[in-house]
């Protein structure tokens, strides 16, 4: 009987390749995410630092201190803007990786029904040869 060999079975490790890629890529996406949202809570917190700051301040020196706030707020605005956008990306790769296991799901549940097809087929010769052999040897005379 010959031995099981599954056709697609290149395409099947090219698709795996592919989903470890997706997977690779995926989990830089995932760290990214985790990098703006530090990112983003240091610049929340250095925010809130600086409204704990203020006293009694001159004229010069309050509005130094709402120029810098202005601006501290305005980089707190671009790193939610870098969350969202690192997540969107994320978000993205995790689709491009949901269907790369797809494809190789499916590539190998085909290779798990042509090897259990060809188990069976394989069975079925051997089930033949052995009744060949006992109707040869019944057929037989004995001597």
């Amino acid at each position: 009987m010959k031995r099981y060999r599954f056709r697609l079975e290149t395409v099947l490790r090219v698709r795996r390749l592919q989903q470890d890629e997706a997977k690779g890529q995926l989990l830089f996406a995932n760290s990214q995410v985790a990098m703006a949202k530090a990112v983003s809570a240091a610049r929340s917190d250095k925010y809130s630092e600086g409204a704990n700051a203020m006293g009694i301040l001159s004229a010069t020196t309050f509005r130094q201190l709402l120029g810098m706030r202005q601006a501290t707020a305005a980089t707190l605005r671009g790193g939610e803007k870098a969350v969202e956008d690192a997540q969107a990306t994320a978000d993205v790769q995790r689709a491009v990786w949901a269907d790369a296991a797809r494809k190789v799901k499916t590539l190998e549940r085909l290779d798990e029904r042509r090897r259990e097809e060809h188990r069976v087929e394989s069975d079925r010769k051997e089930a033949a040869e052995v009744d060949d052999l006992v109707v040869s040897r019944y057929v037989r005379p004995a001597s």
